[in-house]
């Protein structure tokens, strides 16, 4: 059956302020700690910000080098982002995931090594108390719905997910997820987006309510 984007949700997205972009220039960023990012334009004759070939240097030793053609881009204002936390960094930068909703990319890095890379949705807005628990939690969802049936009438099942900003990193906050999905599906069915567990259109409305909540808060 054919499928329709759904159009209804508007996301605020600024740009950044971090470099000047120049047509066909390399991308050369520092941050703190010694991080240094480095990457290509991935279309040098073209006005398309985004970037491949990405390396990640610290303190000037090479700690990673994405050598596939994964685009990154640096258009939202809330990445690229490091945080330190107690014993190590991590570090986010967007994908850009067209057709699909980009992603973020989570480097943990410790002791000048690269330990972990992890794969985020993006994040509505800046991290925020989303559950009133005096802690900071981040929140997105991972894909872009569709619709489909004789009447478009179905969609499939999209979580919004939160992730709360520890000591220790940035963690999934499975209590507040599992709530906020109950709450707006009836039940908790599950952290991914899933087309085989069909949604009425009008549950929707319940999503675009606790979106708007998390961008307005």
């Amino acid at each position: 059956m054919k499928k329709t984007v759904i159009t209804t949700i508007i996301l605020v997205i600024s740009t950044s302020n971090l470099i000047c972009q120049n047509k066909a220039s390399d991308l050369i960023l520092k941050l703190e700690h010694g991080i240094e990012l480095k990457a290509k334009p991935a279309y040098p004759n073209e006005e398309v910000s985004t970037y491949n070939f990405l390396e990640i240097f610290q303190n000037e030793k090479l700690i990673y080098k994405d050598e596939s053609l994964t685009e990154y881009t640096i258009e939202d204002s809330l990445y690229p982002k490091l945080y330190k936390f107690k014993y190590h960094l991590e570090l986010l930068i967007e994908i850009d995931g067209r057709p699909n909703k980009n992603e973020v990319r989570c480097f943990l890095i410790k002791n000048q090594k690269l330990e972990k890379i992890d794969t985020l949705p993006t994040f509505l807005t800046r991290p925020k108390d989303l559950d009133n628990d005096k802690k900071l939690e981040y929140a997105g969802f991972w894909q872009f719905g569709e619709t489909w049936g004789d009447k478009n009438e179905v969609t499939g099942y999209n979580p919004i997910v939160f992730y709360e900003l520890t000591e220790n990193g940035i963690v999934l906050d499975s209590v507040t997820t599992k709530k906020v999905n109950s709450n707006i599906y009836g039940e908790f069915k599950g952290f991914y987006y899933n087309e085989q567990i069909e949604i009425p259109n009008e549950k929707m409305k319940d999503f675009s309510a606790e979106i708007e909540r998390i961008v307005k808060k």
